[in-house]
C-alpha cells in the first residue's frame, strides 16, 4: 500500500469519526462505559505493594499504561498516582461520552520502515472489560491505523468505522517473520493513554536495542 493511499485511509476514518457527531458516537454505537472507584481500587489491589494508596513508578513497573500517563495521571507532582487521582482520571475517560478516537502508529526498524508488524493496544486490566484491545497491521510505509475488532460494532458500521475506545493501554509489537525484542511485546515496556485529545502518531522503533 502506498503512503498516499494509507494517507487517504487515515483521512476516510478521521472523517467518519466525525460523522459520528460531537460526542464521539454515532446512532448505535455506545461509548464504553466505566466504574472510576473500582477501577481505582482495582490497580490499588494489584499495584500498590507497599499500602500507602498511592501508586509509584517502581510499583508500577507491571503497568506500562499508567507508567507512560503518569505525568497526566499525577496531577499533584508528587511523582506517585493516588486512589482520587486514578478515579479523576477514569472519570475523565466517562465524561468524554466518545465511542471511538482515530489513532495511528509507526513502527520502524533501525530508523526504516516495518512492514506487516502487528501493533496492539491491550487494555490494562484495572479499566474492566468494557474497554476492547484494539489492532493494525503497518503497511509498506511502516504506518497503520488501529482499531476494535469488527465484531465489536454494530453490523452497519462493519468495515467502515474504526478506532479506539478511551483508556490506558499497554503496547505490544510482534511481526511474523521480524524476530522483535520481548521489551516490544511480550514484557512490553510501552504504554499510552488515549482520549479524544489525544491524536498524535505513536512512533515505536522496534530496533532500539
Amino acid at each position: 500500500m502506498t503512503a498516499a493511499i494509507c494517507r487517504t485511509r487515515r483521512r476516510l476514518i478521521f472523517v467518519l469519526l466525525l460523522a459520528a457527531g460531537c460526542n464521539g458516537a454515532p446512532p448505535g454505537v455506545a461509548p464504553p462505559t466505566f466504574d472510576p472507584a473500582a477501577a481505582a481500587a482495582r490497580a490499588l489491589s494489584r499495584y500498590d505493594a507497599n499500602g500507602d494508596r498511592k501508586l509509584s513508578r517502581d510499583e508500577l513497573d507491571a503497568c506500562p499504561g499508567l507508567i507512560a500517563a503518569m505525568d497526566r495521571v499525577d496531577r499533584d507532582g508528587d511523582g506517585s498516582i493516588s486512589s482520587d487521582e486514578l478515579q479523576a482520571t477514569v472519570q475523565d475517560f466517562h465524561n468524554q461520552d466518545v465511542a471511538l478516537v482515530a489513532v495511528s502508529c509507526v513502527v520502524k526498524r533501525n530508523d526504516r520502515p516495518l512492514e506487516g508488524a502487528t501493533v496492539t493496544f491491550v487494555p490494562e486490566a484495572f479499566l474492566g472489560d468494557a474497554i476492547k484491545p484494539a489492532t493494525g497491521v503497518t503497511a509498506r510505509d511502516g504506518t497503520t491505523s488501529l482499531s476494535i475488532a469488527d465484531e465489536e460494532l454494530p453490523k452497519e458500521y462493519r468495515g467502515r468505522l474504526r478506532g479506539v475506545h478511551c483508556g490506558v493501554y499497554r503496547v505490544t509489537v510482534t511481526h511474523p517473520d521480524v524476530q522483535i525484542a520481548a521489551k516490544y511485546n511480550a514484557e512490553t515496556r510501552l504504554g499510552r493513554i488515549v482520549t479524544r485529545r489525544d491524536h498524535d502518531t505513536l512512533s515505536v522503533d522496534v530496533g532500539v536495542p
